[in-house]
């Protein structure tokens, strides 16, 4: 095999394959981003446009290199127009590619804030829209997944709450409120008439323990708030003990959940604190001290201090110490 013959024709297609391979590569990069840009996961569509892009470009590239490149060599000096041109597209395709690849984090922060904003004006159907765009664009948001579990959790849609929580734990940087909200709703799936019972509080026993082992903070808080974090976590687990009627492990963790609200200062605004300790000291059969605890939660009841779910620990120190 001659010098010529290789310079002349083996390595101008070469050359050509390595351009062909590039543009096939970039190409499919350019359609991820593209599908993410415009967020949907319609991947028939995502299919067609590959296939359609790939004979739009890859064929007429090949024809192009056979009677420019080859016909020219190595040197890009000796192109014609059309020739200088197929290489500056090339060039220029790959840099819009790499820069759109680049942006995507800003577009997915631009869809999370603006998401945000909906979802504090009661447009939840606007702000599942843009968050799912927002984690479609970056899948390792832990903050949009948990956005979407917030959501989805206010507006009493319980599964796809579950589901979009347990994203925001699988992601990096989860946020403590995730393996919290998660639990609570298991918690409140053992509440519940027709509910899996103690499988329930097991599941949120589980997460709450986690929760506590691999806590991290927000960003930008006080100690003062990570401290009632904390809190809440131990007065979390000690509600699932309680329902698993292992009371002297939920003492500690009442115990424990009383020296961080104490360090936040924000103990009185966990009254339910009261009917937990009441409930224990039923158990205990510890009936001054139980007395004691029932009454500072029927107090804290009567004055609209214990809402939402925790209403259910009311109900049980008024069944029990009513009877």
């Amino acid at each position: 095999m001659s010098h010529s013959f290789v310079k002349s024709i083996i390595i101008p297609r070469l050359v050509l394959l390595l351009v062909v391979l590039t543009d096939v590569v970039t190409l499919f990069f350019f359609v991820m981003v593209l599908n993410r840009i415009i967020a949907t996961d319609a991947h028939d569509f995502q299919t067609v446009l590959m296939i359609v892009a790939s004979l739009i470009a890859v064929v007429p590239l090949w024809r192009l290199g056979n009677t420019v490149i080859i016909k020219n060599g190595m040197q890009i000096r000796a192109l014609p127009v059309n020739g200088k041109l197929a290489v500056v597209a090339h060039l220029a395709f790959i840099t819009i590619t790499a820069a759109l690849w680049a942006l995507l984090g800003n577009i997915s922060e631009y869809n999370y804030q603006k998401g945000l904003r909906e979802y504090q004006n009661n447009q939840f159907s606007n702000a599942i829209t843009l968050l799912q765009k927002s984690l479609y664009q970056d899948p390792e948001r832990s903050d949009v997944a948990f956005a979407l579990g917030n959501i989805y959790e206010t507006i009493a849609e319980t599964d796809e709450a579950k589901h979009y929580y347990l994203l925001s734990i699988y992601s990096q940087n989860s946020p403590f409120k995730a393996y919290n909200n998660l639990a609570r709703l298991y918690i409140k799936d053992g509440l519940s008439n027709d509910g899996p019972g103690d499988i329930a509080f097991d599941q949120a026993l589980d997460l709450l323990l986690l929760a506590r082992r691999d806590y991290v903070s927000e960003e930008n808080i006080s100690n003062q708030e990570r401290s009632e974090q904390k809190g809440i976590i131990d007065k979390n687990i000690a509600w699932a003990q309680i329902k698993l009627q292992n009371f002297e492990s939920a003492a500690s963790n009442v115990e424990n959940a009383e020296k961080q609200f104490l360090a936040s200062g924000s103990l009185a605004k966990h009254p339910e604190m009261k009917c937990m300790l009441a409930l224990i000291a039923a158990a205990n059969k510890n009936v001054q001290e139980g007395n004691m605890y029932a009454g500072q939660c029927r107090t804290a009841l009567s004055r609209g201090k214990i809402e939402g779910l925790e209403r259910s620990l009311v109900r049980e120190v008024m069944h029990l110490y009513e009877k």
